[in-house]
């Protein structure tokens, strides 16, 4: 059996009068293309994130998933060339068993005007920004909530895999100064 790869990033920024924030992406609850519900619906996860295809490595992950979950206009302005290098880009997530592995990285965006292109796709919940105090009441969830995600709870209520729980701790520590 194939190894399972993922890659995400998770975008900080600042905004005026509110500071710095975590931009993530709600999952949606209908995967309009494949026809099939959605694993954690309703669950916040970091800006971008996928499957790694055959063979990519994680940067051309996150670059394709960028332009598929954000729209292309916005993943230009987020990823130009040498982006990790001009946003000073840091690894905050990273897991590696028999079957899976994950890397996480984050960016911080000091210009918060990006926000103004992004187009989520279809199937995408919503754009959510999350501050540094939320943390310690998000609501860690586990394999056993992935049918059923936050279907359940109110909207103001916030829910994360491990994963993506520890990547936001993460990069508020390395960039919520």
């Amino acid at each position: 059996m194939e190894k399972l790869r993922k890659a995400g990033l998770l975008i900080l920024t600042r905004i005026p009068n509110m500071g710095i924030v975590g931009v993530s992406q709600t999952r949606g609850i209908y995967d309009v293309k494949n026809l099939r519900p959605l694993s954690f619906p309703s669950v916040s996860q970091v800006t971008v994130y996928g499957k790694c295809k055959k063979d990519e490595n994680f940067p051309d992950t996150i670059l394709r998933e960028a332009k598929e979950e954000l729209g292309e206009k916005a993943s230009d302005i987020i990823l130009p060339k040498k982006w990790r290098e001009k946003f000073n880009a840091q690894t905050v997530y990273s897991y590696s068993s028999v079957d899976l592995e994950i890397e996480i990285i984050a960016i911080f965006i000091e210009d918060h005007t990006f926000l103004q292109e992004i187009r989520a796709e279809p199937s995408s919940g919503e754009i959510r920004l999350i501050f540094q105090r939320q943390l310690s009441s998000i609501r860690q969830l586990g394999e056993s909530d992935k049918s059923v995600g936050m279907l359940h709870f109110p909207r103001t209520k916030l829910g994360m895999t491990m994963d993506t729980y520890t990547a936001f701790l993460q990069a508020f520590e390395i960039f919520g100064k």
